[in-house]
Parts: structure tokens; C-alpha cells; sequence
């Protein structure tokens, strides 16, 4: 059987993900975890969502993990 070397990366958005939210241009990365600002709010825009996983995928540090972003 053959085995495939596959870099992966897996990357889930906050529990508020919204559509029509401003760009902050800033961003959280958190690990494998559920994971909320210091007010218990858990949300980003679809455009800093964007930017995040643009810069995960070009980034060396994130192979083969699973990872969150928010505000």
C-alpha cells in the first residue's frame, strides 16, 4: 500500500462569522481550541478571515495542524 505524504492545514472561523463585517486588519490565531476574546466574544469578519488564511497557507508554521481564528 502506498502512503501519501499530504501537508495539511485545517483552519475554522469563529463562532460569529460575519458576512458584512468591517476589516480590522488584525487577527487571533488559537490552537485546536475553542477560543474567545476578553469579553467571551468569539467572531471575525469574512475579510480578516481571509487575510488569516492567506497568511496561514504562506506561512512554515502551521503544517499539519488544525488551527482557529478571531478578532
Amino acid at each position: 500500500m502506498r502512503t501519501l505524504d499530504v501537508d495539511w492545514t485545517y483552519i475554522s472561523p469563529a463562532a460569529d462569522f460575519v458576512a458584512d463585517g468591517e476589516k480590522k486588519g488584525h487577527y487571533v490565531i488559537e490552537g485546536e481550541v475553542f477560543s474567545t476574546d476578553d469579553n467571551g466574544v468569539s467572531q471575525i469578519s469574512y475579510a480578516d478571515y481571509a487575510t488569516a488564511l492567506v497568511d496561514i497557507a504562506t506561512s512554515d508554521n502551521y503544517h499539519k495542524a488544525r488551527v482557529s481564528v478571531r478578532w
